[in-house]
């Protein structure tokens, strides 16, 4: 009984490895006209389309946003995923801590993983979440929306409106390709609670 319940915990342990190894790393990399390189950590990739970030319109004077759709190799996540950085340049700090993404009648609220800079009285702020089982299918949706505008919320210390242009066919392509890669063939499940998204319909 006890040899059995080792033998359980063991392949437990190895499954995420394992869904590190079925995923095509090579493929994103080698696709014409992506950027490759690491995250200030050291320790993560980012794979990243050159001509890449999508720009959008931010409800605040003195304000600039942009967002990138990427892929980033997590090898202590045991997982490579896809993910929407949106990045704040202004004269104030929004300190986020959830982004909304509406896309139809759908909203889809993230927790944010954060990396805020100032120079010069200007503050850089990159808001990342990261996509699993659970909220792919709002990638999804966007690659088969008619409309490529989106109404983006940042909520912290205010609330701040925005839209972003994200062209459903540039999106389709991305997904389609992590697809390929064997992206969605991971075992994504376990992320779950690493990377939480509240779903509003």
């Amino acid at each position: 009984m006890k040899r059995g319940i080792l033998l359980l915990l063991t392949l437990l342990l190895l499954l995420p490895a394992a869904s590190l190894a079925d995923m095509d790393n090579d493929l994103l990399e080698s696709t014409e006209g992506m950027l490759v390189y690491l995250d200030n950590d050291q320790i993560n990739t980012i794979i990243r389309p050159e001509d890449q970030p999508f720009e959008g319109k931010v409800d605040m004077p003195y304000a600039y946003v942009r967002a990138y759709v990427d892929f980033v190799e997590r090898p202590n996540d045991h997982a490579t995923l896809m993910r929407l950085l949106i990045g704040l340049e202004s004269e104030e700090p929004q300190y986020a801590s959830e982004l909304r993404v509406t896309v139809g009648g759908t909203t889809y609220c993230f927790p944010v993983e954060t990396v805020i800079s100032e120079y010069d009285m200007i503050y850089f702020e990159d808001y990342s979440v990261y996509f699993t089982d659970e909220s792919l299918p709002m990638l999804k949706a966007i690659a088969r929306a008619k409309s490529d505008t989106y109404a983006v919320t940042l909520l912290g210390e205010g609330e701040l409106h925005m839209t972003l242009t994200l062209p459903g066919r540039e999106i389709a392509a991305l997904y389609d390709l992590y697809v390929d890669a064997g992206g969605t063939a991971q075992e994504l499940t376990y992320l779950r609670e690493t990377f939480p998204v509240t779903i509003l319909k």
